[in-house]
This record gives C-alpha cells, structure tokens and sequence, in this order.
C-alpha cells in the first residue's frame, strides 16, 4: 500500500470514529432504499432522505459504502456535484 493509500485509511478510520452517530443513520437509510426495491444506491440517493448536518462536512457521504456489506457497481454523474462521478452500490449477497 502506497503511503497515500495509507494516510487514506487513516483519514476515513477517524471520520468513523467521529462521525459514527450520522454514519449510522446514514446506513440504516441506505438499507431502508434497498429493501424498498432499489437494486443500487448511490450517496445522492441516502442525502436526499438523511442529509448530513451542518457538523459533517458532505465529502465524507462516500464513508456510508466503506464496509463489507456493500459492493460497487459502478459509476454515474453526481445529480448535485457539478461533473463528479460517484459510485452506485449494493448489498452484497447474504448481507
């Protein structure tokens, strides 16, 4: 692991520790999406139903998608951030 990919982790680790009460919610939306039908998410998707607040700085929605339970699927165009590509995910299989 590069040392870039390494001081990553460490960032995304803290925004966990941090922000684990939002995150928490975040993902308990996200699920409620997919057992709704959906047959992928994407952080546009869980911010419309549980918008970060005012604290939590929007860049870290992607954190939702950091554990095992989720798979990405690919990409698309951000509905709200000019030209970025986000990624859209599922639950993996049993989870």
């Amino acid at each position: 692991m590069s040392e870039a990919a390494a001081q990553l982790e460490l960032v995304m680790d803290r925004i966990e520790e941090n922000r684990a009460a939002y995150l928490e919610q975040a993902r308990f939306a996200a699920k409620a999406l997919i057992n709704g039908g959906r047959l992928s998410i994407n952080v546009d998707d869980v911010r419309e139903i549980c918008p970060p607040p005012p604290s939590v700085d929007g860049r870290l929605m992607a954190t939702i998608f950091r554990n095992k339970e989720w798979e990405r699927v690919d990409f698309t165009r951000s509905k709200r951030a000019h030209r970025a590509h986000i990624g859209n995910y599922k639950l993996k299989e049993g989870e």
